[in-house]
């Protein structure tokens, strides 16, 4: 008796032998390759964990202080990672640290101080120096905010 082939089997896409031929590499080297990143994501995932168990308790937690308390815990789960590898990672993750602004704000429109009209809403503007117009500003330092107003005109 002769067996069939059968003929409603799927065919690949790419078969295996085209592409490890393609790159360059043996079938060894192929397959060796798959089972490296396998067990690098699995590591990676590994590190997840940990980073995000730290970052529950201490959620502001930046990378190299992480790697401190981490040490420990790669050397009883056999992880070997350095401090750019954890960089890469955290980065690839997007599991860095957002930085707040460090910038002043200036112009505070939510003060407590009179807040006058705008009585330029209906006016007609004809000529040179009709409007004058004046500028809160807040400045801070380290010891204080103040507020400075800063008279000019508004040439129309």
């Amino acid at each position: 008796m002769v067996s069939e082939r059968n003929s409603e089997k799927e065919e690949k896409a790419f078969k295996i032998k085209w592409i490890y031929e393609s790159l360059g590499l043996s079938k060894q080297a192929y397959y060796q390759r798959i089972a490296r990143d396998k067990e690098k994501e699995k590591r990676n995932n590994t590190v997840i964990d940990l980073v995000l168990e730290i970052r529950e308790r201490m959620p502001g937690t930046g990378t190299k202080k992480l790697l401190d308390h981490l040490k420990e815990k790669f050397i009883v789960n056999n992880i070997k990672m350095g401090r750019d590898a954890l960089f890469d990672l955290l980065r690839s993750r997007g599991l860095f640290i957002k930085r707040t602004k460090r910038f002043h704000i200036t112009t505070d429109s939510k003060h407590f101080y009179y807040k006058s009209p705008n009585l330029l809403y209906n006016l007609a503007v004809t000529h040179a120096e009709q409007v004058f117009c004046c500028r809160y500003n807040l400045y801070k330092n380290r010891f204080r905010t103040r507020l400075f107003s800063f008279g000019y005109r508004c040439i129309f």
